[in-house]
């Protein structure tokens, strides 16, 4: 009863997420069986934290993902406390970390938001995003990042929504991968880091 379809018939809400940390320790094999868990670990009046693990059939874990996540009002866009929503909470002893690195960009693509990158949000869509993101790595520098294992942050700053102009602004350092998506008035939307481990 906490879904994004329920909150936002019931409550005029929806799950936001606002950090997300990927590790991939192996890439996941065409008609390989894997077992996916997710539960929500750690939560407070406004945020959740969930981890989902992808675990292959000798039980190693071989991506991970922890998530920071929120509810926001769909229409103020301001923050719903998760004590007034039907929300079980998780404290576990932990303390998410999403480290992370400023830098330069020296590449730049400009595209506009089209209905197909719209999500049932009526916003980007954070995955297509992210799609973009590795659509600007060359087939070399994709084929050497999923060949070794690798971390990649995210941070979601705030909203793109159809037509909006945006950048989609590039870097790469020795291992890491860096992307930015800005607005025309350079607010951001999205950041990302790729940090190829293992190299």
């Amino acid at each position: 009863n906490c879904d994004n379809i329920t909150l936002r018939n019931n409550y005029h809400a929806l799950w936001v997420y606002t950090k997300n940390k990927i590790h991939v320790e192996k890439s996941v094999k065409w008609c390989e069986e894997i077992t996916v868990e997710c539960k929500s670990v750690k939560s407070n009046r406004l945020l959740n934290y969930m981890i989902t693990n992808f675990i292959n059939k000798d039980n190693e874990v071989i991506i991970s993902s922890i998530v920071e996540m929120c509810v926001l009002d769909i229409n103020s866009y301001r923050f719903v406390r998760l004590t007034d929503l039907p929300f079980s909470y998780n404290n576990q002893e932990m303390d998410p970390t999403f480290d992370f690195e400023e830098t330069s960009y020296s590449n730049e693509t400009k595209f506009v938001v089209s209905p197909m990158m719209i999500d049932y949000s009526m916003h980007l869509n954070n995955t297509h995003s992210i799609h973009l993101f590795l659509d600007s790595l060359t087939l070399d520098e994709l084929k050497m990042i999923f060949s070794h294992s690798y971390d990649f942050l995210i941070r979601y700053n705030s909203q793109a929504h159809y037509l909006d102009h945006l950048v989609l602004k590039t870097e790469k350092q020795n291992n890491h991968f860096y992307f930015s998506f800005e607005q025309e008035n350079n607010k951001v939307v999205s950041q990302g880091e790729l940090i190829v481990l293992n190299k």
